[in-house]
């Protein structure tokens, strides 16, 4: 299954990675002169910037019976179900390196910085949620499924 953060986290993580690349080529637009370094400098702001605009746009977990795959910033990490230890509510995967030390691999897509809108951190708690849930199943120590909430019975005052 595959977890994503709310479309409007992923527009707002767009558009800041862009903002340093239009600012390079705003100071290359208002230069009066344009040495080749200026170019390459601008040319490489520009890359990173898109780079890391896709990257924003496509973070988020995939899991699933092979294992996990955390797409961060920079880089994409599959991590197998058998080499897993835990899912944090950080959020984090805990797991283990093919010689066994102890690794971990943050997702950032759903972390909670503290402020922010409510129906922002509902996501995201829901998010981590399922991927503890997944986690429990696995390992055969399962919550009751995030998704189905118990209900608050209707008190009703009315005589």
């Amino acid at each position: 299954m595959d977890l994503k953060p709310l479309l409007i986290s992923r527009v707002a993580g767009v558009l800041g990675w862009l903002g340093p690349g239009a600012l390079a080529v705003g100071y290359l637009v208002g230069r009066a002169d344009r040495p080749p370094v200026v170019f390459v400098a601008v040319g490489a702001c520009v890359a990173i910037s898109l780079y890391l605009a896709v990257r924003a746009y496509r973070m988020g977990a995939h899991y699933g019976p092979e294992g996990i795959e955390v797409r961060g910033f920079v880089l994409s990490r599959r991590i197998p179900k058998a080499r897993i230890t835990e899912v944090t509510s950080f959020p984090a995967v805990r797991w283990q390196s093919d010689d066994g030390k102890a690794r971990w691999s943050p997702i950032f897509a759903f972390f909670d910085a503290g402020e922010g809108a409510s129906f922002l951190k509902r996501h995201n708690k829901w998010a981590i949620e399922r991927l503890q849930d997944w986690d429990g199943r696995r390992r055969g120590t399962a919550r009751r499924n995030p998704s189905k909430r118990r209900r608050r019975p209707v008190r009703s005052d009315r005589g």
